[in-house]
């Protein structure tokens, strides 16, 4: 099948089209080799020498195509050997191009440049200069030879040909200078870029430092404020639980835990983060198998249990070792271990954690002290009290009772009457005595409410200083509620309306607690400005410390936490917990305490 001469005109434009993904250097250099093609070759075809218009059209796509297969062998190869070589058979074939096309006179001598911008570009300058003198020298002994109708000798033929050679020597010189420009240029350019990369990663990594610190700041504060509250609470077990949950987010660990050695009647337990119980359990079995981390001495070190690596820290007082603190190492953690021996940052960091927890076990160990010697106290004062004034007046009672018995039969009915008015005086005096003594020790049974009139002079006060309005209504006994309860109650009162006015900026506050048959609700609610609840409590890292201890109150005595606000209208925060729930059992988190 034969071939048209339009499809040999789309092959001829298809391969004409220049390649695709080419750097700029290379698009320079293909786009200069067809604009000089071009431009040489209609000047070839419509000036001297007069040969055949067939002949010369030959040449002109010989040309194209050598130049083709040339721009070819430039753009695929990466060795400079072989460039220089394609370079050299090129400048040959450029100079016999000469032989048919009229030596110096050739207008295709000006076409030879290209393998001088390849020299230029890719080799050096010494290899430029004999590029080009080669080609200058072969097209002068041409023109000589073959071209010199006139005679000339050769000094005469270089001077009447010596704007040629000036202006190749010139445009030589130009592009080896311009070369070398965009070679410093292109060195300035990838040093800007790579400083560039460098500021962007050490600005990456500042914001990224920065972050973390601020993490850690908000888990610290957070871990400090736990450490100022937690009396509230009734076991410490769930205060543990919270110290191991920030334990994994400060470290950045998969799972953490805290175990607790036995201490006299109390068995050991572990609190773990992200284990599950069946692991919670292998792994307090394997702590308690191991002699080493029950030594005192040992302080700090590492171990490995099913294939995974651990970091622990001890807890421990000036009077007692509680157990350890510990974090499972991640890849990347071991690696620093196993070249550093240890990780700094994280064996100290974990000392740390393991230091507040201490404290937090010392300082719960010495309150349950204090509170057992102030019952005591308080036993000791009221069976004084008693002692002195009311078993007085029964020991009295008593013997008058007993002499009456004794002398029942020598009694006439008069005096045993007078005895045993008597006898009912006395004891009517004790009895209201010690109803007086009870009345007194009882702020219940007095119809005191010690713990309202506490919040609503809080409360009074807190108007005050900042010049709002608050309203308050307390309704039911508070009695029902347990101390506990009442400490955590009256932080959160003091956390909301706070967040309230420094927060919302509010001018009007009401606070309600109602106190039901099983429940106990309040309700903190004001006119401030607001802010968006579902971003604010979905960003744990920046929504406040404040908000954080209230849910983390709410959460230690089972109750539900409820927070209404939109921007403009204000905010409004209901909790309802329930009455009679204890907080001294043992919190199972992911892990699970055992």
């Amino acid at each position: 099948m034969s071939t048209s001469p339009r499809q040999w005109i789309r092959l001829a434009l298809l391969y004409l089209k220049p390649p695709k993904d080419l750097d700029a250097k290379q698009t320079v250099i293909v786009s200069y080799r067809y604009i000089s093609w071009f431009i040489t070759s209609i000047y070839y075809l419509t000036g001297p020498p007069f040969n055949s218009y067939g002949y010369k059209l030959a040449v002109v796509i010989a040309l194209f195509i050598f130049s083709r297969v040339i721009m070819d062998y430039y753009l695929k190869s990466n060795n400079l050997k072989t460039i220089r070589l394609t370079a050299m058979i090129e400048t040959i074939g450029l100079t016999l191009l000469l032989v048919p096309t009229g030596g110096l006179e050739s207008p295709f001598i000006w076409y030879a440049l290209n393998p001088v911008l390849i020299a230029t570009n890719y080799l050096t300058g010494r290899y430029c200069w004999a590029n080009l003198s080669f080609y200058l020298l072969s097209s002068l002994v041409i023109s000589l030879k073959l071209f010199n109708n006139q005679g000339l000798t050769v000094t005469e033929l270089i001077q009447d040909k010596s704007y040629i050679i000036l202006v190749y020597v010139l445009v030589t010189v130009a592009m080896i200078l311009l070369v070398r420009l965009v070679k410093q240029l292109d060195r300035q350019a990838e040093e800007l870029q790579r400083q560039k990369r460098e500021l962007v990663n050490m600005n990456a990594e500042l914001h990224e430092a920065n972050s973390r610190v601020n993490r850690s700041m908000g888990y610290v504060m957070s871990l400090y404020h736990i450490i100022e509250t937690f009396s509230s609470r009734e076991d410490t077990h769930i205060i543990l639980a919270q110290m191991v949950s920030f334990t994994s987010q400060i470290m950045e660990c998969n799972a953490s835990f805290v175990w607790l050695t036995p201490h006299k009647d109390d068995p050991s337990s572990i609190i773990t983060q992200r284990l599950s119980s069946t692991q919670s359990d292998k792994l307090m079995d394997f702590l308690d198998s191991r002699a080493s981390v029950e030594k005192k001495s040992e302080g700090q070190s590492s171990f490995e249990f099913e294939g995974v690596r651990y970091l622990v820290a001890p807890i421990e007082s000036s009077s007692r070792l509680y157990g350890y603190i510990g974090m499972e190492l991640s890849a990347g953690q071991q690696e620093v271990e196993r070249k550093e021996s240890l990780c700094e940052r994280s064996t100290e960091l974990l000392s740390f954690l393991g230091d507040l927890v201490a404290v937090i076990l010392e300082r719960h160990h010495l309150e349950s002290l204090s509170s057992k010697l102030i019952i005591l106290e308080e036993q000791n004062r009221i069976g004084n009290e008693i002692h002195d004034s009311v078993s007085q007046r029964l020991f009295s009672i008593l013997c008058g009772i007993h002499a009456l018995n004794a002398n029942w039969h020598r009694l006439d009915a008069e005096t045993i009457s007078q005895q045993l008015a008597l006898i009912e005086k006395s004891t009517k005096d004790t009895s209201k005595e010690l109803r007086s003594s009870i009345y007194q020790l009882s702020t219940s049974k007095r119809g005191d409410k010690v713990y309202k009139d506490n919040i609503e002079t809080y409360l009074r006060d807190f108007a005050s200083l900042n010049n709002v309005e608050v309203s308050f209504d307390f309704d039911g006994d508070e009695e029902r509620i347990s101390s506990s309860l009442k400490q955590a109650l009256y932080r959160i009162v003091r956390e909301a309306t706070g967040n309230s006015v420094r927060h919302g900026k509010c001018r009007e506050l009401e606070v309600k607690v109602w106190i039901h048959a099983a429940t106990l609700e309040l309700m903190v609610k004001d006119n401030g400005k607001g802010f968006d609840t579902a971003m604010t409590l979905q960003n744990k890292e920046g929504r406040g410390l404040g908000l954080n201890n209230m849910q983390i109150l709410t959460q230690t005595f089972n109750g539900l936490f409820e927070l209404v606000s939109s921007e403009g209208v204000g905010t409004t925060l209901q909790l309802k917990f329930p009455l009679g729930y204890r907080t001294d059992r043992v919190l199972k988190q992911e892990g699970g305490a055992a």
